[in-house]
């Protein structure tokens, strides 16, 4: 699907592609490659400083990877809000979305299970 615009602040022309869940770590594979956001070039890089604000461009050394993408997808939420623009979703990246919602419940379904077997 082309994108023309990009969905932060509408500038019509060349979008790229923004991961919000990122990579596993520099030049490493895409967390969630198929979740993503089209924005503008200076849009795109006002969101990377933003996460590199609140400490979450890189998942870091030792950082438990579902956790950080759902942190770093809660950050996209939250900047993208005050910003005034509702967190988009693309069709095309619906699936990988709802893998990663999908993926944190089934972590909370085997924690639930775990602390009951040990209650």
């Amino acid at each position: 699907m082309m994108h023309a615009a990009c969905v932060l602040c509408g500038r019509v022309g060349r979008v790229e592609r923004h991961h919000p869940t990122r990579r596993a770590g520099r030049g490493g594979e895409y967390l969630d490659g198929g979740f993503v956001v089209f924005v503008c070039a200076g849009c795109h890089a006002q969101i990377h400083q933003a996460l590199r604000v609140v400490g979450l461009d890189w998942p870091g050394a030792g950082a438990e990877p579902l956790a950080y993408r759902l942190r770093v997808t809660a950050a996209h939420v939250e900047l993208l809000g005050a910003q005034g623009s509702a967190f988009p979703i693309a069709p095309e990246s619906a699936p990988a979305f709802a893998a990663l919602l999908r993926a944190a419940a089934s972590a909370i379904d085997v924690a639930s299970s775990a602390r009951a077997r040990t209650a």
